[in-house]
């Protein structure tokens, strides 16, 4: 009986440990949707600027500048989000095209790098 419980208590701690997993994971792919929104949003506002110094409107460069440096900031936080996602997924992304893989895949299906100690 004891080993029972024990082998019960186990099996509930995996449990545990996997609803945790998934919850994290849920919360990372909801922050990756919306760092894409933020991205588009900025795309759209930077647009907008380029269609109104096209029709001969005054731009403030340092408004554009500002835009493209928050783009860059938003892209280089979904990387991270991406791969923190991948990670709790139990996959890898393709240091070479970025595409999320098996983690126990030899080479990319996308573009065919060879993953291992050249990773």
């Amino acid at each position: 009986m004891e080993r029972f419980f024990s082998e019960l208590k186990s099996r509930m701690n995996v449990a545990v440990k996997k609803s945790g997993e998934l919850v994290e994971l849920t919360k990372i792919k909801l922050a990756v949707g919306d760092t894409k929104n933020a991205i588009k949003l900025n795309y759209e506002k930077l647009g907008e600027l380029a269609y109104l110094a096209a029709k001969g409107d005054e731009m403030s460069s340092g408004e554009a500048e500002e835009l493209v440096v928050k783009i860059d900031e938003l892209r280089e936080l979904l990387v991270q989000q991406e791969a923190k996602m991948a990670e709790l997924a139990k996959k890898k992304i393709c240091p070479h095209c970025e595409k999320v893989c098996q983690d126990e895949s030899a080479f990319c299906p996308s573009c065919g790098n060879p993953f291992g100690s050249a990773e």
